[in-house]
């Protein structure tokens, strides 16, 4: 009985041993990182200035590409800066702010709720959600959204869609 319950109990540790291994694992495969380092470019009319805070990954820097070779073309002259610098802007000073973030459990990330949360002028906003299928939008702000699918190819598209929502606020007809 006692070699039974050995076996039992190690089988049991090993277990519990694997499924750590296993959600540690998710944890860092799913984990979306900041950006390593934020960045200015364009040059243009101060008045016009675009301010894109941005959550890390493979296809967001590639989007983020997208966006400054048109943002560049247009001579706006913009900030790229990690979500984790929110805290510390005051979006008074920009013409426009754009936030890319992502839908992780149907929720947007913490940091842009609380922007969001604290800046209650969304006209000059444009909130910008990756999620799995790309069709997430917020029920909790009455902001402009526009979302979008990670999936290679979708950038040049998704970042003509979010220059456009720049243009109306930035360039106004």
């Amino acid at each position: 009985m006692k070699k039974r319950t050995k076996i039992i109990l190690w089988s049991l540790g090993g277990l519990v041993l694997l499924l750590c291994a296993v959600g540690t694992i998710y944890l860092i495969v799913m984990y979306e990182p900041d950006l390593e380092r934020g960045r200015e470019g364009g040059s243009g009319l101060p008045g016009k200035r675009l301010l894109i805070a941005s959550s890390g990954s493979s296809f967001k820097q590639a989007l983020l590409r997208e966006l400054e070779t048109r943002l560049l073309a247009d001579r706006i002259p913009f900030r790229i800066i990690p979500l984790r610098e929110l805290p510390a802007v005051d979006p008074a000073i920009y013409r426009a702010v754009v936030l890319i973030n992502s839908c992780e459990m149907y929720k947007m990330d913490s940091r842009v709720r609380a922007f969001l949360t604290k800046y209650r002028d969304y006209s000059r906003i444009v909130l910008v959600t990756t999620s799995g299928p790309g069709t997430w939008k917020t029920k909790d702000f009455a902001i402009d959204t526009v979302s979008g699918a990670s999936k290679r190819g979708v950038a040049p598209s998704l970042a003509e869609t979010i220059m456009s929502r720049v243009r109306r606020i930035v360039v106004p007809e």
